[in-house]
């Protein structure tokens, strides 16, 4: 389940309604439940206190149109001279720079591809968009062979992978680390 909060800078310039989120955060976390708070206001990035910003596991930056804003959010997020860059670069709409918090402690630059639906809505284009693809064109055939699709075998927009699978977070099959495997639901008994 997930709670969408949009324009939060409402709850971000407020210290007592700041306090009353973090809390929220922090319970609804507790109860598998997923909070996406977006806030085109990046300078409200500079009133979140300790407690709110230790409760942020992860963080997506959309780099596009970021223009003098980028200097606020590389001092919050202690980006890299690399993410600042990126960011500064961006020139479709999509392409993000992902902080991941503790205990990974990493960032990511991507580009996110809409959905159909998300596309449509967001440019007014009608046309079939590819969701995913991967990162390597073997893994494809291995993966459909196998029913089973690792998050880091495969770029773009994963909620397609949703579909018909269960997301099982488990151990990287190589390497360190887990990594969500999506698990075609027909391979699962009791959905284990």
């Amino acid at each position: 389940m997930e709670w969408i909060v949009d324009e939060a800078g409402i709850f971000l310039r407020n210290p007592h309604l700041q306090t009353e989120f973090s809390r929220m955060l922090k319970q609804a976390g507790s109860y598998g439940v997923r909070v996406i708070v977006g806030s085109q206001q990046l300078a409200d990035l500079a009133s979140i206190g300790p407690e709110l910003k230790a409760n942020i596991f992860i963080s997506e930056v959309y780099g596009l149109n970021i223009g003098k804003s980028v200097d606020d959010v590389v001092k919050f997020f202690k980006f890299t001279k690399s993410d600042e860059t990126f960011l500064i670069n961006c020139s479709k709409p999509g392409q993000a720079c992902i902080s991941v918090g503790y205990p990974y402690a990493t960032t990511y630059h991507l580009q996110r591809v809409p959905s159909e639906l998300e596309a449509k809505i967001l440019f007014g284009k009608q046309e079939h968009l590819t969701a995913y693809s991967f990162v390597n064109p073997a893994l494809e055939s291995f993966a459909n062979e196998q029913g089973v699709i690792f998050a880091d075998q495969v770029t773009g927009d994963l909620t397609e992978l949703r579909e018909g699978r269960t997301a099982i977070w488990q151990q990287k099959p190589i390497g360190k680390g887990k990594v969500h495997a999506y698990v075609k639901d027909e391979l699962l008994q009791n959905g284990r």
